[in-house]
């Protein structure tokens, strides 16, 4: 089933978009299952989960951290995470520029947008993204590859619409990149959006990443 499942998904994603299967909670076979099926990017948001399986599976995996980041974990992702997700404040990403220059590495981040205004969900605000670039000019251990957003449970008409609204800034800051108006350490390249539920949606509006769990693993126990 797991075979079938990673399989249909496949089948769905664009040759030029990447697609994470979210890993969290699974045990190592079943990663190591889609891994001899192809399949290099993988999702986790546990550092404790991450650092145990980074041990013990292959060294070619590109893990990517989806969730939110304490500072006090940021040590322990320094030349593990091929991609930070989940970037969403100042304090992050000065704890992020002070654990990976003392390894003299590169951290590659995403921004994550709280583009549903959600009180609940972490985030910058659309009104601050320029500002919070801005200040990322000081941290030049990070380089930031684009944006990500996680929505809040709404319907899929209000889905579709928060899509499209990151579709548009995200070309509206490719644009003031091409002009020369961004750091010199931000590439606006990457818009990770949609999960299981809604991924089709977010291809649909411009995603680049989509992060598939449910769909390809089944559901939680």
């Amino acid at each position: 089933m797991l075979k079938t499942n990673y399989r249909r998904v496949l089948k769905l994603i664009p040759l030029n978009v990447k697609l994470i299967t979210v890993s969290k909670f699974k045990p190592v076979e079943d990663i190591m299952t889609l891994y001899s099926l192809g399949q290099r990017d993988f999702g986790e948001n546990r550092v404790q989960e991450f650092l145990e399986k980074f041990e013990i599976l292959p060294i070619d995996i590109r893990w990517h951290f989806i969730g939110t980041l304490q500072t006090n974990k940021v040590k322990y992702l320094v030349n593990k995470t091929y991609l930070i997700h989940s970037l969403n404040s100042l304090p992050l990403a000065k704890e992020i520029e002070k654990c990976f220059s003392k390894l003299n590495s590169i951290a590659q981040v995403l921004i994550q947008i709280n583009i549903g205004k959600d009180h609940n969900k972490s985030g910058i605000s659309t009104e601050n993204i320029y500002e919070f670039i801005q200040e990322l000019a000081l941290y030049p251990h990070i380089k930031v590859l684009g944006f990500m957003t996680i929505l809040p449970i709404v319907d899929i008409a209000s889905t579709v619409i928060l899509y499209k609204e990151m579709k548009s800034l995200y070309e509206r800051y490719r644009a003031l990149q091409s002009e020369g108006k961004l750091p010199s350490n931000i590439n606006i390249s990457e818009l990770s959006m949609g999960m299981s539920d809604d991924f089709v949606e977010a291809l649909e509006n411009g995603a680049t990443m989509v992060r598939v769990g449910s769909k390809i693993f089944g559901q939680r126990n």
